[in-house]
C-alpha cells in the first residue's frame, strides 16, 4: 500500500481546488487572496481543546487537513488548548461545559498531542510540525493584560452578534456566562501570539470556529500586524443529518482504549452507500480516480461495499497504524467465521467501543439473557420467541432458552453471539 506521501491529488494541482473538490471548504476571509498565499510555503494552524481525554472524528478531519498542507510543504502548527480547555467554548453548545480541574485538561491535552504527532508525522521533504500548549501564555496572563491587550479592541456589539453567543443568549434558561463570553478574546489572542512567534497567516478549523476565527482577525488587524486569514471546514454530518462520529455506543475516539482498531474498522464499513463518498473525498488521501472507481463500483454492486471496506482500511492505517489495521481484519474475519482470533486480542480491550457484553463469571446468566442484555432481543419474551425460531446463535449452534454458558467456554477468549446474519456481539468473560 502506497504511503499518504504518494497518494491523493497531484502535487501541481492547486490545493485550494482540492480541498473545495473533497467538500472542505465553508467559509473564507478571502478566497482569492488565501488562493494566492498558498503559491508559497505559509505557516498555518488549528487548535485542539482537550475536552476530553482523546480526539474524535471530528477533529480527525481537521487533522488530515493540516495533513494535506503538510505534504504540500507548508508548515503546520497543532495547538492543544490547555489555556482555552480550562475555559470551555460556547460554540455549538445549548449549556456551558462542566469545569475541569488543571491537572486533568493538563493530561487531556498531553494525550492530543501525542494523537497528533502519530497523525502528522515529518519525513523527508514534508516539514515537522510544531507543537504548542497555549497554556503557555494564557496561564501568565493577568486581568488587567486581557482587558487592555485584548478586550479593548472589542465591542460587546460585536461579540454579542456571534453565533456561539447569540444562540446562548436567546436561550432564556441557560444564558452564558461572563467566562465563556471571553472565550473568543482568548483565541484572538492564539491566533495573534502565533503571527508574532512564528508568522503565522492563515488558522483553520471546523465552520463551528468561524466566529473565534473571525475574532483572531479583528485583533491581528487592529494591532497592525501582518495581514492573516481564516478558513472554515464544514462540520461532518451523516446523509440524515446526524453528525458523524456518534454510535449507539457513544463517540468514536481516536484512542484505542476508548475506541478498540476493531470497532473504528467496523465503524466505517458499516457506513451508508449514501455517505462513504463523502468520507473517501473528506477523510482520505486517495485520489480522485481511485474515489470515483469506489463510487461506480458502490454504485454496481452495493452488496460488496468496497467503498465502506477502503475507507476502513485507510483511516484504520491512518489512525491505528499496520498493525492496527491487522487485528481489525482478524477480528471481522473471525466475528464472521473466518479464521481464529488472534491470540492477542482475546481481552475484553480488545473491542472497547464495539458491541461487546461482560459476563460475571461468578453469576452466568442463561443465553436467553444475555441476547436480551445484548441487543439482540427487546426483551426474555422476544428472546424466547427468536430462540424458538432458532434465531439467536452462539459460535454458529443455536442456543436453547435454559442453557448457560460455562466458564470453559471462554479458555480461547470471546464467544460470538448473534441474531440472523447481520447482528453480531462479542461475548466476553469478566475478570
Amino acid at each position: 500500500m502506497e504511503s499518504v506521501e504518494s497518494v491523493g491529488a497531484s502535487s501541481t494541482e492547486d490545493l485550494f481546488d482540492e480541498l473545495v473538490w473533497r467538500g472542505l471548504v465553508a467559509d473564507t476571509s478571502d478566497e482569492q487572496a488565501i488562493r494566492e498565499m498558498l503559491r508559497e510555503p505559509i505557516t498555518l494552524y488549528c487548535g485542539y481543546d482537550p475536552t476530553a481525554t482523546s480526539l474524535h472524528l471530528g477533529n480527525l478531519q481537521m487533522a488530515v487537513i493540516q495533513r494535506r498542507f503538510q505534504l504540500r510543504g507548508h508548515q503546520v502548527i497543532a495547538l492543544s488548548g490547555g489555556g482555552t480547555g480550562l475555559i470551555g467554548d460556547p460554540s455549538g453548545k445549548a449549556n456551558e461545559r462542566a469545569m475541569q480541574e488543571t491537572k486533568t485538561v493538563a493530561e487531556w491535552a498531553a494525550n492530543i498531542r501525542g494523537q497528533l504527532e502519530r497523525l502528522l508525522p515529518a519525513s523527508d521533504g514534508v516539514p515537522a510540525p510544531i507543537f504548542v500548549d497555549n497554556y503557555e501564555w494564557v496561564s501568565q496572563l493577568r486581568a488587567i493584560d486581557l482587558l487592555r491587550d485584548v478586550g479593548k479592541y472589542f465591542t460587546v456589539n460585536y461579540m454579542i452578534a456571534k453565533d456561539s453567543v447569540a444562540n446562548r443568549l436567546s436561550n432564556a434558561t441557560s444564558g452564558i456566562s461572563y467566562t465563556e463570553f471571553s472565550y473568543m478574546l482568548l483565541q484572538a489572542l492564539d491566533f495573534a501570539t502565533l503571527n508574532d512567534r512564528y508568522s503565522c497567516t492563515l488558522q483553520i478549523g471546523g465552520s463551528d470556529q468561524w466566529g473565534n476565527i473571525t475574532a483572531g482577525l479583528e485583533l491581528i488587524r487592529k494591532t497592525g500586524r501582518p495581514r492573516s486569514f481564516g478558513l472554515t471546514s464544514p462540520l461532518i454530518l451523516r446523509s440524515d443529518g446526524k453528525k458523524f462520529g456518534k454510535s449507539e455506543e457513544g463517540a468514536v475516539w481516536l484512542d484505542e482504549k476508548l475506541t478498540s482498531p476493531f470497532a473504528f474498522y467496523q465503524y466505517f464499513v458499516n457506513v451508508t452507500d449514501a455517505d462513504v463518498v463523502n468520507l473517501l473525498r473528506r477523510m482520505t488521501f486517495l485520489g480522485r480516480a481511485e474515489i470515483t472507481e469506489l463510487e461506480e463500483a458502490t454504485a454496481a454492486v452495493p452488496g460488496e461495499r468496497r467503498a465502506q471496506k477502503r475507507l476502513a482500511a485507510e483511516l484504520t492505517r491512518y489512525v491505528h497504524g499496520e498493525s492496527g489495521l491487522a487485528t481489525a481484519r482478524q477480528i471481522t474475519a473471525w466475528l464472521f467465521g473466518e479464521g481464529d482470533l488472534p491470540a492477542d486480542a482475546r481481552s475484553a480491550e480488545s473491542f472497547a467501543g464495539a458491541p461487546l457484553v461482560v459476563l460475571d463469571p461468578d453469576s452466568l446468566p442463561t443465553w436467553t439473557e444475555t441476547a436480551v442484555r445484548a441487543g439482540l432481543a427487546k426483551s426474555l419474551s422476544d428472546a424466547r420467541r427468536l430462540i424458538d425460531g432458532g434465531g439467536i446463535y452462539v459460535e454458529d449452534r443455536a442456543v436453547t432458552h435454559d442453557l448457560v454458558p460455562r466458564a470453559d467456554d471462554f479458555a480461547a477468549g470471546p464467544l460470538r453471539l448473534r441474531r440472523g446474519r447481520r447482528q453480531r456481539v462479542i461475548v466476553a468473560l469478566g475478570s
